[in-house]
């Protein structure tokens, strides 16, 4: 096969992905013909390294599931109860926002606060319900007579709502859960605990300092993570073509997986370690693990580290 025969196969097999998926995933193909011809490989032996299109997708599911590369808008929102002034014992968290950027923090006296950074009114930007000792937030469409997402105005640059908008929440210093579910903001948390954590963003990035938790799923499309001391039981870390800092942590058993982003672990303590990517490189350094398994179709594979057994493979890297 060759190179535009390939080529022409995936951009008809990612059909009915956003725009912006779209173009990533074929520029990082695109990149590795590059490569791959420069060092002498023929169009076809590159075409047998990358493997059969329909596997890159079933990759992509497995990743990052249907709902998060398909154009989309804000998951359906029904109202549980009357809004409350004030949000006493709330033990659970859920937000799904839009375009504006979340910081999260532990509050002074163990009760959830939210409000917008600089005063701005917050019934403008969001919807609140309470419902028994949960608080559930979502972002309000900012242009609901356009007829498109507010998906679709962020990537083509049309979206109406130019505002520098910080949400601030303040919660409980431990939490039963606790999830957060973006499109475009950058999100923050730092020095709370939550039994379970998922965040999840498709083009903002995601940075976590001090979080503890015993299930965590932590998920963006082509932003990029920075995780300083991120301890778990349990941890799920999956990008398309983001980036992956993780450091100085503990975690008894870890996914990470991407498709084109590098991946960087440094003193990692962790008793099961997987990490696989298709085109990004792995880096681990001072990290000690039980089991490592590491695997990578095109990227290298470097470090040092300890580890009782290992398994690490690579095609072209």
């Amino acid at each position: 096969m060759t190179k535009r025969e390939y080529m022409q196969k995936m951009e008809q097999a990612l059909q009915g992905y956003d725009k912006e998926f779209r173009r990533e995933i074929l520029e990082s193909y695109e990149e590795h013909f590059q490569t791959g011809l420069k060092d002498g490989r023929s169009e076809e032996e590159i075409c047998q390294e990358l493997g059969a299109v329909e596997g890159l997708l079933g990759d992509i599911q497995e990743l990052m599931g249907d709902r998060d590369i398909h154009t989309h808008e804000l998951e359906q929102f029904t109202a549980i109860t009357e809004q409350k002034e004030q949000y006493n014992g709330i033990n659970k968290v859920e937000m799904d926002l839009a375009a504006k950027d979340i910081e999260i923090s532990p509050s002074a006296d163990n009760e959830l606060h939210v409000f917008i950074k600089g005063g701005k009114e917050k019934s403008k930007y969001l919807e609140e319900h309470i419902s028994g000792d949960s608080y559930y937030a979502r972002e309000i469409k900012m242009n609901k007579s356009s007829g498109g997402s507010i998906l679709d105005m962020i990537l083509s640059g049309l979206s109406v709502e130019h505002e520098d908008i910080t949400i601030v929440v303040e919660v409980p210093k431990q939490l039963e859960s606790l999830t957060i579910k973006t499109m475009s903001g950058d999100l923050t948390c730092q020095d709370i605990f939550a039994r379970a954590l998922t965040m999840e963003s498709m083009s903002g990035d995601i940075e976590l300092e001090q979080v503890s938790t015993e299930e965590g799923i932590v998920k963006t499309k082509s932003g990029d993570f920075e995780l300083n001391g991120f301890d778990s039981k349990d941890l799920v870390i999956k990008t398309i073509s983001g980036d992956i800092s993780w450091k100085r942590s503990n975690v008894n058993e870890s996914q990470v997986s991407t498709i084109s982003g590098d991946v960087e672990l440094k003193e990692i303590k962790a008793n099961n370690l997987t990490v696989k990517t298709t085109s990004g490189d792995i880096e681990l350094r001072s990290t000690e693990v039980g089991d490592t398994n590491l695997g990578s179709v095109s990227g290298d594979i470097s470090g040092s580290f300890f580890t009782e057994k290992i398994r690490a493979k690579t095609t072209s890297g």
